[in-house]
C-alpha cells in the first residue's frame, strides 16, 4: 500500500480522497533482517499504463500525486475490462463533479483488488451497457457499504461474461435498495449461511430472529420503519413475507428466510457470479465469507 505523506487515521482527506494506493507484490528475500518485496508486472499493461496516465493527467489536472495514481491504476483497469467502453465511462466522469468522479475510480479498484485477492485474472465484459449502469449508479452511493456492492457486482461481471443477464438483473435490484435495506439482507443472508440449503436453495425451517436483533442490524430504532424495509425487501421478491400479529401487538420475530434471488443478489455483491447448489451449514465456502466487507457491525 502506497500512502500519501502525512498518513491520516481516516482514509479520506479533504472529504473525498482515499490517501492510499495498493499495488501486487511478490517476496523475493526474506531472512532475519525481514522480507524483501518487489512489484508484480502485470504482461500487456503497459500501453494501458501510459494512456490511463495521459488521460488522468488531462481529467485530474493540479489534484494530489495519489490520486493521480488511483486514476492511472482505474482507468487501467476499465480499458483491460471493457476497451470498447472507455469512451463512454471518460464522457461521464468529465460531466460528474469530484465527488461521483472518486465514487467511479474507488469502485473500480475495490473490482480490481477482489479478483486479484482470489487470483483471478479479471475477463472482458460482454456489455458495456452493463458496466455503464453499475458505475453510474454507484457514483451515487454515498455510503460505503453500497459502494462495496456495487464493486462486487463489478467484479461478478469480470468473472464470467455469461452472467450478464442475470447480473443486469441484480443490478437493477441493487438500485432500489438503501444501506438499511442491504444491511437486513446481509445479516438474513448470513443466517443461512450458517444454517445451509439443499438444491433449490430450500432450508430445513424459516429463519426467524428477533425483532429488537434486526433493529440493532439496521440501526433503526422505529419498529414501524423496521417493518417498512422488510416490506420492501419483500416486494422485491428477496426475502420471505414476515407475518405481522393481529390488532396493534408489536412485531418480535421476524422471518429472515431469504430467496434465491436475494441469495444471488447477496453473493453478486461479495463478487460471486454464481452460488452452490447446496451449503452444509458445517462448511461454508469462501465465496460467502464476506462478512467482515458487507455486514454492519452494530
Amino acid at each position: 500500500v502506497i500512502r500519501g505523506s502525512p498518513v491520516l487515521s481516516h482514509p479520506r482527506f479533504d472529504g473525498e480522497l482515499r490517501r492510499e494506493v495498493r499495488l501486487r507484490t511478490q517476496c523475493v528475500r526474506q531472512g532475519e533482517d525481514g522480507i524483501g518485496l518487489s512489484f508484480v508486472s502485470e504482461p500487456g499493461r503497459g500501453a494501458d499504463w501510459s494512456r490511463s496516465m495521459a488521460i488522468s493527467a488531462d481529467l485530474l489536472a493540479g489534484s494530489h500525486p495519489v490520486r493521480l495514481f488511483r486514476s492511472t491504476k482505474a482507468l487501467a483497469f476499465l480499458m483491460q475490462i471493457a476497451p470498447s467502453a472507455e469512451a463512454r465511462v471518460l464522457q461521464f466522469i468529465r460531466g460528474s463533479n469530484r465527488e461521483r468522479t472518486d465514487r467511479v475510480l474507488d469502485i473500480l479498484l475495490q473490482a480490481e483488488e477482489s479478483l486479484a485477492a482470489r487470483n483471478l485474472e479479471p475477463q472482458a465484459i460482454g456489455s458495456p451497457i452493463l458496466l455503464q449502469r453499475i458505475l453510474e449508479y454507484g457514483s451515487r452511493a454515498s455510503d460505503d457499504q453500497m459502494q462495496r456492492c456495487w464493486a462486487g457486482l463489478l467484479a461478478a461481471c469480470c468473472m464470467d461474461g455469461t452472467q450478464d443477464e442475470i447480473i443486469g438483473r441484480l443490478v437493477i435490484l441493487l438500485s432500489k435498495l438503501e444501506s438499511d435495506h442491504v444491511s437486513i439482507l446481509n445479516a438474513a443472508c448470513s443466517k443461512a449461511r450458517r444454517a445451509g440449503w439443499q438444491p433449490g436453495f430450500l432450508f430445513p425451517s424459516a429463519l426467524y430472529c428477533p425483532a429488537d436483533e434486526v433493529r440493532n442490524i439496521s440501526g433503526i430504532r422505529n419498529p414501524s420503519a423496521v417493518e417498512h424495509n422488510l416490506n420492501h425487501l419483500h416486494q422485491l421478491g428477496l426475502v420471505e413475507k414476515t407475518v405481522r400479529p393481529m390488532g396493534f401487538a408489536e412485531l418480535e420475530q421476524v422471518n429472515m428466510t431469504p430467496t434465491a434471488l436475494g441469495l444471488k443478489l447477496y453473493a453478486g455483491c461479495c463478487g460471486d457470479a454464481e452460488l452452490p447448489e447446496v451449503l452444509e451449514s458445517s462448511s461454508a465456502p469462501a465465496i460467502l465469507e464476506c462478512r467482515s466487507k458487507l455486514e454492519l457491525a452494530s
